[in-house]
C-alpha cells in the first residue's frame, strides 16, 4: 500500500518517477512520491474523476456528474461548495508543473458520465462515428494482411 487516506481512488498511473491518482471523492489529481509517500494535491476538477492519461507535461482527465443531483458523504461536495462551483461532465487539460487546467471541453446533453480517456499520439483530427452511422463502415479500415 502505497497512501491510505484517499477517498474513492481511480487510474493509478506512474509517470515521471511519480504516482498519480485521482482523488475521486474529493476532486483532485494528486501526484504521490512512492519513495517518502508524500501525497501534493495538483489540481482540483469540478466533478467525480474517472480516467487519467498523461502525456508529457500534461494530464487528460475526466469528470462526470452526480447520478442522484449531489455528491452525497463525499468530502467532494464540501469542495465544490466551498469553490461556489457547479459540477461538470467534462475533459481537462492540466499542466503537470503548474497544477493550472490549460484547456477544458464540458459536455452537456445526454451524457452525464465519462469513464476513461486515452491519448493517441500524433493524431491531429479525432472525431466520434455513432455506431449506427453510415459513415461507420467507410470509416473503419481492416489491415488485409493480418
Amino acid at each position: 500500500m502505497v497512501v491510505d487516506d484517499l477517498s474513492m481512488p481511480h487510474s493509478p498511473r506512474v509517470h515521471d518517477g511519480a504516482l498519480w491518482v485521482l482523488d475521486s471523492g474529493r476532486g483532485f489529481l494528486v501526484r504521490i512520491d512512492p519513495s517518502t509517500k508524500e501525497k501534493q494535491n495538483i489540481a482540483f476538477c469540478p466533478g467525480f474523476l474517472r480516467g487519467l492519461s498523461l502525456h508529457g507535461r500534461f494530464a487528460i482527465v475526466t469528470t462526470s456528474l452526480p447520478r442522484d443531483g449531489l455528491f452525497k458523504d463525499l468530502p467532494l461536495q464540501a469542495n465544490l461548495q466551498t469553490r461556489d462551483a457547479e459540477p461538470r461532465c467534462a475533459l481537462y487539460i492540466i499542466d503537470l508543473h503548474t497544477g493550472g487546467i490549460a484547456e477544458w471541453i464540458e459536455l452537456k446533453g445526454h451524457i452525464t458520465e465519462l469513464f476513461d480517456v486515452a491519448v493517441i499520439a500524433g493524431c491531429r483530427c479525432p472525431s466520434s462515428v455513432p455506431l449506427n452511422s453510415p459513415n461507420m463502415a467507410s470509416l473503419i479500415t481492416i489491415d488485409s494482411e493480418g
